[in-house]
């Protein structure tokens, strides 16, 4: 799950009304509460959510090969039989029955040995011979002294299973990164959009004015009838500009609210946001720390590096597996006798007992399989290797690119606001040099144009900023971290 314990970065706030625009029902969101509505109700994410719970289970199953297991028997023989006597030569039938109870407890280690503890108890009976009760007690073990020695090797499918989930962490930490990325990006976008309606807007009024104006100028005889033309142009553009301006808020808006939405959601919105682009400029890490935040955080690092972790692993069992079989082991037991079976477990402590060990070995001739199969966990180290490195070139990359991204805007934010200021004194100039009869409608409407240009430039270049700053985090593996955002 994701719990969210704040937001270090300026509140962005959004509200949403439902239905049409004069529903009552109206959801007021910040990007906390948008990001945690997309955490919670996007499918990908649950998928990915399931899969961690689903690796955790994972690891219960390997373990679970090392839980001691309990065997028990209990069988009944009967025969009937005949022999010859040897003295007279007669005939004659033998009847046996045997009843036996059995009990065994056996536990595999991690260091590749078997245990196995073994009580038992047999009887008996014979129409020739007298009722006989055994009991015993033994311990078996087997250890493995080439082949199969290394815990490594006993201890893979657990350690495999453990990096699996870690493997599914990391690929839930990239996905929820991609998720809240995508938030605030489109977030940013939808404002800027805003803005260039409100820009629009107020630019189409503008030109309707300098119509108005001209139209008096041209009834009095002092501007020609010409100008017309061109002030009606101006305001037929700015008003495809406005319904384009429009068109992209509507179309941003709905794909914000795609991700924000619970899947059976249907209800149409109308949405609203509200948030300046201002605000001061927060980045506190250098490109350096940013970049050692990279190589220790990104979640795509991390998968790679475990990743070569597994292709290690691999390559230490197929090793293993080239050498021979060769395990010892022992028996030891200690037998009772006696014609009931109380009496016959209370014998166990005498001298009767059993003593076996040795070795066992096997060696498949030529190995091809096995050989084969160490060439290929060899390949598979060498090229995990060499994505890893890879990888790690291209962060780097990635990260100057996007810190030069948010250089350049920085510089074009600077260069927009300077822009934006002599452009508005053109504005004026133009404005006063019509107002003497000196200047044409045509030249104001383009300073004027140019002045919408640069403040759409400006708006571009804050924008930028703050994408690039949310693009920095994502690409160094702190995006979560810098919203407060932990992955339990």
């Amino acid at each position: 799950m994701l719990a969210v314990e704040g937001v270090s970065d300026p509140v962005l706030e959004v509200e949403f009304v439902h239905g049409s625009v004069e529903s009552s029902n109206v959801l007021t969101l910040d990007l906390k509460t948008a990001i945690n509505l997309a955490l919670e109700n996007n499918v990908d994410f649950r998928v990915r959510e399931l899969k961690v719970e689903s690796a955790q289970q994972s690891i219960l199953v390997q373990k679970s090969e090392f839980d001691p297991e309990l065997n028990g028997q209990i069988r009944l023989d009967k025969d009937r039989s005949s022999q010859t006597n040897r003295g007279t030569g007669a005939r004659y039938d033998v009847k046996n029955e045997g009843t036996e109870l059995n009990l065994k407890l056996v536990q595999n280690l991690s260091t590749g040995t078997t245990l196995e503890l073994e009580t038992s108890l047999k009887q008996d009976v014979s129409d020739r011979t007298p009722e006989q009760q055994e009991g015993r007690v033994a311990m078996n073990l087997v250890h493995p002294l080439l082949r199969g020695s290394s815990r490594n090797v006993v201890w893979f499918e657990v350690s495999l299973a453990s990096m699996e989930l870690e493997l599914t962490k990391y690929e839930l930490q990239a996905y929820a990164e991609t998720l809240v990325a995508s938030i605030e990006l489109m977030y940013w976008d939808l404002i800027l959009a805003n803005k260039k309606v409100e820009l629009f807007e107020t630019s189409l009024e503008i030109a309707r004015k300098n119509k108005t104006d001209v139209v008096a100028r041209i009834a009095s005889g002092m501007m020609a009838e010409s100008m017309l033309a061109a002030v009606e142009s101006e305001i037929a553009l700015r008003e495809q500009s406005l319904i384009d301006a429009s068109s992209e808020v509507y179309e941003l808006k709905w794909r914000l609210w795609s991700l924000l939405r619970a899947p059976n959601e249907q209800t149409i919105p109308e949405m609203m946001v509200k948030k300046e682009l201002d605000e001061p400029f927060d980045l506190k890490e250098s490109k350096q720390e940013l970049l050692i935040l990279a190589k220790s955080s990104r979640a795509d690092l991390m998968q790679a590096k475990l990743m070569n972790s597994q292709r290690q692993l691999e390559l230490e069992v197929t090793k293993n597996g080239l050498m021979p079989k060769l395990d010892f082991f022992t028996t030891l037991g200690k037998s009772g006798y006696d014609s009931n079976a109380k009496s016959a477990w209370g014998n166990i402590g005498e001298k009767a007992y059993d003593l076996s060990m040795g070795l066992e070995f096997q060696l498949k001739l030529g190995s091809r399989g096995e050989k084969a199969k160490h060439v290929i966990a060899i390949n598979s180290k060498q090229q995990s290797e060499l994505a890893l490195e890879n990888l790690e070139r291209q962060i780097e990359m990635e990260l100057h690119l996007t810190w030069h991204e948010l250089e350049r805007s920085r510089k074009q934010e600077l260069a927009a606001i300077k822009t934006v200021a002599l452009q508005k004194e053109t504005v004026r100039v133009e404005q006063v040099r019509l107002e003497n009869g000196l200047g044409t409608a045509l030249l104001l409407a383009q300073a004027q144009r140019d002045l919408i240009g640069a403040q759409l430039s400006q708006l571009n270049a804050q924008v930028a900023i703050k994408k690039a700053q949310t693009n920095l985090y994502r690409v160094s593996g702190c995006l979560l971290n810098r919203r407060d955002l932990v992955l339990h």
